[in-house]
């Protein structure tokens, strides 16, 4: 997983958003970092840092895999 992290770069000025495809940015529970794998496919990578544990999710690039992501990244955690 770090290599893919490696191959996700900075945020540019034209894709500051998990959405654009090439991003790294924290939330709640720790890192997310999301990249475009082919044209239109979304890969959206993150951790719960308090207990080492890391998810990823594949969808279309569009607001649906966001919106998903939205509603179910706290799955990882413990509740």
């Amino acid at each position: 997983m770090a290599a893919w992290l490696d191959r996700t770069q900075e945020p540019s000025a034209s894709s500051r958003n998990c959405l654009g495809g090439n991003y790294q940015g924290l939330w709640s529970g720790g890192g997310v970092a999301c990249r475009l794998e082919d044209p239109g496919d979304l890969r959206i990578f993150w951790t719960d840092s308090a207990d080492l544990i890391g998810a990823i999710a594949d969808g279309p690039q569009d607001d649906s895999l966001i919106a998903w992501w939205q509603a179910n990244c706290q799955f990882v955690t413990r509740r």
